[in-house]
Parts: structure tokens; sequence; C-alpha cells
């Protein structure tokens, strides 16, 4: 057993809401960590990290303006399926914005069930995410009409 997870034993056993060290390290590969020390704050910077990294990927599908590929890849999306990607994105920034908020109270017990109600709802989000990020990048295969491909390139 690692020091790592020793650390985050000692903490499950402080707050019981906590998954097991196997399910959290296999989402946010916690035992890539160095310090055991403020391990929780770790931890959350790491769920931050990856719900920021997802949030930045979906971000060209709903301000395509911004952006060549989110102009391209949106005109494939259906207007149902945009707001069913919107809805996972919502869900995304609502966790992202409760974690901010836990960072800047840092009291080790909203650490422990921000990170507990992650892992809870991480799986089938993620999986959510990934179904419709596949589906946008499989939008790159395609062939574009001949207009488009004419386009402006500064």
């Amino acid at each position: 057993m690692t020091d790592i997870q020793k650390a985050y034993e000692g903490l499950r056993k402080r707050h019981p809401e906590l998954p097991l060290f196997s399910e959290v390290d296999s989402l946010f590969e916690i035992s890539n960590m160095e310090k055991e020390r403020f391990l929780l704050r770790s931890i959350r910077r790491s769920i931050l990290e990856e719900i920021e990294y997802l949030l930045h990927s979906m971000e060209p599908v709903f301000q395509p303006e911004n952006s060549v590929a989110g102009m391209h890849e949106c005109r494939f999306l259906q207007e149902d399926e945009k707001q069913r990607f919107f809805d996972l994105y919502r869900k995304l920034a609502a966790l992202h914005r409760k974690g901010i908020a836990a960072a800047l109270r840092y009291q080790e017990d909203e650490e422990a069930a921000f990170i507990a109600s992650v892992c809870r709802v991480w799986k089938p989000l993620a999986a959510d995410v990934a179904t419709y990020l596949a589906k946008i990048a499989g939008v790159w295969e395609r062939e574009s009409e001949s207009e488009e491909k004419a386009g402006y390139f500064g």
C-alpha cells in the first residue's frame, strides 16, 4: 500500500462517504499524486482539471463563431442533440462551480462531499459526453461540400 493510499484510507475513516481508493484512482489517477498532505485538495484539483478539459472541448459547439472547428462541428448536430449536449455541459459546469466553491472555503468535510458527489455521477456523465464527442469527431472524417472547402483562410 502506497503512502497516498494509506493517507486516503485514513480520510475514508473520517469521511465514510468517500468511495474506495481504487474507484477514485481509476477515474482521476490519484495514485500518481506525490504528497499525501492536503490530499483531498489535490484530488479536488485533479477532478476540476478533468472537468475543465471536458468543458473546454465542448464549448466550440455552443459558440461556433469563435472557432473554425466549432463552425464545422455544430452543423452536424440536430437541435435536440445540441440541447442534450448542453444539458451535459450544464451538469459539468455546475460540478465545476461547486468544486471552486469548495476550494475557496476549504473545509475537509466539504472537499470530501464534493469528491464523493462527483464520483457518484462521473461514469455515466463522462460516458454521455464521450458519445457526443465521438459523434462530433466523426464529422472530421466526412467530406465537406465543395463550397465549404473553399472558405476563408486568412
